[in-house]
């Protein structure tokens, strides 16, 4: 299985010439909301302000005119977050696995850290760029729903439900139900199950 890109996309500078990372995480949890993998999205949020805040104060992602480029992936199940900066550091981003305590006492490197500490998986690689190497600091969450979950628990409520209207029929039928009656029951039946699965 590949992943599936579900947003692909230029955050730029507002009209002050800077990045506003509240929009950038914003446009994140809504695309990712819409997926129905049950992803934390507090901590996609916050794994999300703290890769564009990071690209913000350490590249040119933070000079005026200045942006990130964010990629979101799904794959059964998994959402994959990729934040590209605008090139220009001195330094590379290292996104630690675990955070010990220490981990968390100093200013620089904390928000990295919180992200290895939320996410399944999470690292960085170089790509070039005009202003030096940029580069994409990813993260990876789980959902609680697998995309083929998702589809096999659609199927199999969908085929309960043609049993069910079958068996419904063959048993009014011996009522002396009503013609279309059964028909009705079942396009209702249908349009509700489509409401809950989206």
């Amino acid at each position: 299985m590949t992943w599936r890109e579900v947003m692909n996309r230029r955050m730029d500078a507002r009209r002050d010439g800077r990045l506003d990372v509240r929009v950038a995480r914003h446009h994140v949890r809504d695309v990712v909301g819409t997926l129905s993998l049950g992803i934390d999205l507090e901590d996609l949020e916050l794994a999300v302000t703290e890769l564009v805040t990071n690209a913000a104060l350490h590249t040119a992602s933070g000079w005026v005119d200045g942006g990130v480029g964010i990629v979101v992936r799904a794959m059964n199940g998994r959402v994959r977050v990729e934040v590209t900066d605008d090139g220009g550091a001195d330094t590379h981003p290292l996104v630690p696995d675990a955070v010990d305590d220490e981990g968390w006492l100093g200013e620089s490197g904390r928000g990295l850290a919180m992200v290895g500490a939320l996410a399944d998986k999470a690292g960085a690689y170089p790509v070039p760029g005009r202003n030096g190497p940029r580069w994409v600091v990813w993260f990876e969450l789980p959902g609680t729903v697998s995309e083929s979950a998702d589809h096999e628990e659609r199927v199999l409520l969908r085929l309960a439900l043609n049993v069910a209207s079958a068996a419904f029929t063959e048993a009014m039928g011996t009522y002396g139900m009503l013609p279309g009656t059964v028909k009705t029951i079942h396009t209702m039946a249908e349009g509700n199950l489509d409401r809950v699965l989206g």
